[in-house]
């Protein structure tokens, strides 16, 4: 009889643990989250526009910019004009208020 009370304490702790695990990771998000991506190609000449949404709480917006554009440029390759715009959350995104915009070319990157 006091064996079961162990394990049941013990599956107890575990599912406790779980649990505030599962709340932890949950509520992690990464710094930024690319929220739109519109791509117009003419001829020879790609242009990328993101809108990005910062879940990061400090920040440098130069820093971040930099970084959204290695993330863009890794997965996709860096297009010839690739213009961010960042939004400290979705209802500014919704109404089109951007606190910061950067564009980058191809040419003064490489």
């Amino acid at each position: 009889m006091k064996r079961a009370g162990y394990y049941a304490g013990a599956v107890g702790l575990v599912l406790v643990i779980g649990v505030l695990i599962l709340i932890f990771f949950k509520n992690r998000k990464p710094d930024f989250e690319i929220q739109s991506t519109l791509k117009n190609t003419f001829d020879n000449y790609e242009t990328v526009d993101l809108s990005v949404i910062v879940h990061a709480r400090e920040y440098e917006p130069e820093e971040l910019m930099e970084k959204v554009r290695e993330y863009y440029a890794n997965l996709n390759g860096m297009p010839d004009k690739l213009s961010i715009k960042l939004y400290e959350s979705k209802r500014e995104y919704a109404s089109g208020t951007a606190f910061s915009h950067k564009m980058f070319l191809k040419e003064e990157i490489e």
